[in-house]
């Protein structure tokens, strides 16, 4: 392995962990807190050191996905693929540069840096790309204190050329799984349930996608109301606009069905028509953007992948979350949660990654046995939130329940409930 593409592991005095060069590091996996606030829906969501991270995001369980759930060694293998992913097109002296960021170099000419930022309640990549002159930055966290679950993604692109640079971007997941479609039918039906599947919404920019009945074989039809959405805007200089997004992943990779290149945006002028075939098909969710990046300078492209209760919900919330200040006061409130969750066991020593230590087994130790919360006039009856069985991708075999809820908590083992509820005498007497 040449020295340029060896990984090295940082951890910071605020408790952020960095691998550099990511994608050569051995392969693991993770997820996040699923953690929304007793006010708020959680979501899971799980993640790789490769591609951009993201490898399988839902309500509920594995049977109500929006990216589908993989156990971790198909995860390493199909994250590159499936995950969310970015293309660019970079518009410079009367030619056309293709790139697609945070995948493995196919030269170790590439002057490349990739880099993953870990933190208890938020992801983060960087690609540093010298030779175009640009650097890509993906931040992800679960946004809390809402009524509908969702995953924020912020892609911010720099421009380091001494320049402006003229660039096209499509951004977003080559597959979308629609509400409805469990975890069954994508791995073993996935073709005939296709004939279920509904995408609407597209006037508003923000598609809704869905099964249009539950798909058992039962007498009554049963309609489905609740659905997936997708909407993105982009920030150039304090200005925003909507992304247009792409339903249809044939308008984007043409015959190219493994997704491996998006055969459309590289050859020719990308043609989104006004009526896009929706239905009958599974999705994708991308957002379109044109944009000139002065010198020195960024834009960003703001993205929310979520599960709402109805259309005419998600279409209420549209001005509320198609807003800059929605993600930036969302992200501190998600930093504010995980840090206040763990404030019991806060330490101050002379070793700060002993500190953060504790906090991360206090953190997971409430994923596992909850967090105490008293109810009642007197406050004598004890509720637990946030517990549930842990289903990483290498425990596939776990059934977990992540409850779509406010107060949310999910199904346990008898022997963590008890293993890590021991220690809530101490952090929390009043129990």
């Amino acid at each position: 392995m040449p020295k340029s593409t060896t990984p090295t592991y940082t951890l910071s005095k605020t408790g952020e962990f960095s691998i550099r060069q990511y994608p050569h590091s051995s392969p693991f996996a993770s997820f996040f807190p699923g953690i929304a606030g007793e006010w708020g829906i959680p979501m899971w969501v799980f993640y790789v050191n490769r591609g951009q991270g993201i490898a399988s995001f839902g309500v509920q369980d594995k049977d109500h996905p929006i990216m589908e759930f993989l156990p971790a060694s198909r995860a390493w293998r199909l994250v590159t693929l499936q995950g969310f992913r970015t293309f660019i097109k970079i518009h410079r002296g009367g030619k056309l540069h293709y790139y697609e960021p945070f995948q493995f170099p196919r030269t170790h000419s590439i002057r490349v840096i990739q880099t993953m930022r870990i933190e208890p309640h938020e992801l983060m990549i960087e690609e540093e790309n010298r030779d175009l002159g640009l650097t890509f930055q993906v931040r992800y966290f679960t946004v809390p204190n809402e009524p509908f679950a969702a995953l924020a993604r912020i892609l911010t692109i720099t421009n380091l050329a001494s320049k402006k640079q003229r660039i096209s971007v499509v951004d977003g997941m080559p597959v979308m799984i629609p509400y409805g479609m469990a975890d069954w039918f994508i791995k073993h039906m996935s073709r005939t349930i296709e004939a279920w599947v509904q995408v609407d919404n597209l006037e508003n920019g923000a598609p809704f996608y869905r099964l249009r009945v539950e798909p058992h074989d039962r007498p009554e039809v049963v309609h489905i109301d609740k659905g997936n959405f997708y909407c993105g805007f982009s920030e150039n200089n304090g200005k925003t606009n909507r992304l247009t997004p792409i339903v249809d992943p044939t308008i984007l990779f043409g015959a190219v069905s493994d997704f491996s290149l998006p055969a459309n945006f590289i050859c020719t002028p990308l043609r989104i028509p006004r009526i896009q075939h929706a239905s009958e098909k599974t999705p994708c969710a991308f957002g379109v953007a044109e944009e000139i990046v002065p010198a020195g300078g960024s834009v960003a492209l703001y993205s929310l992948f979520g599960h709402m209760s109805s259309r005419d919900s998600l279409n209420a919330s549209l001005p509320q979350i198609q807003q800059v200040s929605f993600f930036q006061k969302k992200e501190k409130e998600n930093q504010q949660l995980i840090r206040e969750l763990t404030h019991p066991i806060a330490a101050a020593s002379a070793n700060p990654a002993w500190d953060g230590y504790c906090r991360q087994s206090y953190l997971d130790n409430v994923l596992r046995g909850g967090k105490p919360v008293l109810l009642g006039e007197k406050r004598k009856r004890v509720f637990y939130i946030y517990s549930r069985k842990h289903g990483d991708l290498e425990r596939d075999y776990n059934q977990f329940v992540v409850p779509a809820t406010y107060f949310s908590q999910g199904n346990a083992n008898y022997r963590d409930v008890n293993q890590n509820r021991r220690n809530d005498v101490w952090f929390y007497p009043e129990v």
